[in-house]
This record gives structure tokens, C-alpha cells and sequence, in this order.
């Protein structure tokens, strides 16, 4: 009979692998990926370097985790998508747009790190991100030619409108993390959805667009403190 690991321990394991994460994207964003050793997560983390290897096999190992749980949870953000819009096309296209901006922005400085900062990372990350942006445009490619062929969209073509989707998306949430302060996040994320509704041919209503991105946000209390729209 295969051994089962009791409730009780594997939630105190995934306490520490959650510890060591945790330690690890404040380093990499307060002092780069190079200048952070695993000694230096070992002792934020209050841990042996033993315990560091039970969980993780390298710095590289590391470094990958954290990169893949913002991409599983952007993919989670595309599947709810794809469910909402087929009632909601204007709406769940706005939320979706909402939610994967403020994903990235509920931690803003390991999002600078992995988007902006870390170029001089790891030949291993390097390869992530470049199958991670295929794998998700064709998510939005998908997606798109979905919503055309229930008629709820009008593009000439959804391949190109797949690019200009992810390529907005990705510039406007660049351009806030690279400003000092970012606090103007709920007015960009409501002008980016407004303007790739209308790409799309969709019901681009400030005043019912608003609503649903302030309740993004506030499921999502730590990506800005500033005010309603």
C-alpha cells in the first residue's frame, strides 16, 4: 500500500516551500537575482540549506517557481475568461483585461523583477517566458476565435488581434511598473479595457466598464491603494 503523507505534515511542507518563495521574491526584488545567493534565502527564510534542497534543487529551480505560479495563475485568468464571456462579452472581456493587470500589480516589485529587471537572469527563465508567450497567445488566439464564432466580436482577423491584445496589455502594465509610484492603476487598466473593447467591436461603456474593474481591485487589495475610478 503506498505510503500517503498525513494531511497535517504536508500542509506544514507547503507552509515552508510557501516561506521560501516568499523570502526569495523579496530578495530577487530588493537585490537582483545574481546578488542573491541561497544563503541568503536560506537565513530570511529561518531555514537549514538542507531544508532549502528538500524542496528546491537549485537558485535556477527557484527562480523558475516563482515565474510559474504568476503564469499558472494568469492561465486561470484566461479559463475563467473564456467561461464569463459567453454571456457577458463586453463585461467578461473587461474583467479578464482587469484581472490580468492587477495580477501582475498585486506584487509590484517581484513583477518589476521578472518583466523589467530580470534580462541578465537565467538561460532556464529565458526559455519559460518564451514558451509561456506562446503558450499564451495562443490562449487569446483561442479565446478570440471563440468569441467570433458565436458573433459576439467582428475582427478581420483574430491572430492579429491576439497580438494586439497580449501587446497592449503587456506595454501598459510595463509602463506603469516602470514609474516611480504606479498609482494610477485603476485609470489605466479602465482606458486599456475601453480601448481594446472597441477594437473588438464590443460595448465599450465607461460607466458599466468601471464597476467591474473596482471589483477586480478589491479582490485584489494589495495591487494599489488608490481610490475608486
Amino acid at each position: 500500500m503506498a505510503y500517503r503523507t498525513p494531511p497535517h505534515v504536508q500542509e506544514q511542507k507547503d507552509l515552508r516551500r510557501r516561506q521560501i518563495l516568499d523570502a526569495a521574491a523579496s530578495l530577487f526584488s530588493s537585490h537582483g537575482y545574481h546578488e542573491t545567493s541561497i544563503r541568503d534565502v536560506v537565513e530570511a527564510a529561518g531555514i537549514s540549506i538542507g531544508s532549502f534542497y528538500f524542496y528546491f534543487a537549485s537558485k535556477d529551480d527557484l527562480f523558475d517557481a516563482l515565474f510559474a505560479e504568476m503564469s499558472e495563475a494568469f492561465l486561470a485568468v484566461m479559463t475563467d475568461a473564456s467561461e464569463t464571456t459567453r454571456t457577458d462579452p463586453a463585461g467578461g472581456t473587461a474583467e479578464a483585461i482587469a484581472r490580468a493587470m492587477s495580477l501582475i500589480a498585486s506584487n509590484r516589485p517581484l513583477s518589476r523583477f521578472l518583466l523589467l529587471e530580470s534580462g541578465a537572469g537565467t538561460t532556464l527563465f529565458e526559455v519559460r517566458r518564451k514558451a509561456n508567450e506562446q503558450r499564451f497567445m495562443t490562449l487569446v488566439h483561442d479565446f478570440l476565435d471563440e468569441m467570433q464564432e458565436r458573433n459576439q466580436i467582428h475582427v478581420t482577423d483574430t491572430a492579429s488581434a491576439a497580438c494586439s491584445l497580449m501587446g497592449g496589455l503587456y506595454f501598459s502594465i510595463l509602463a506603469w511598473l516602470s514609474e516611480p509610484q504606479g498609482n494610477d492603476l485603476p485609470f489605466r487598466i479602465l482606458h486599456t479595457c475601453l480601448y481594446h473593447l472597441k477594437s473588438l467591436g464590443l460595448t465599450a461603456d465607461p460607466e458599466a466598464i468601471a464597476p467591474r474593474i473596482e471589483a477586480v481591485l478589491a479582490r485584489e487589495p494589495s495591487a494599489c491603494d488608490c481610490g475608486p475610478l
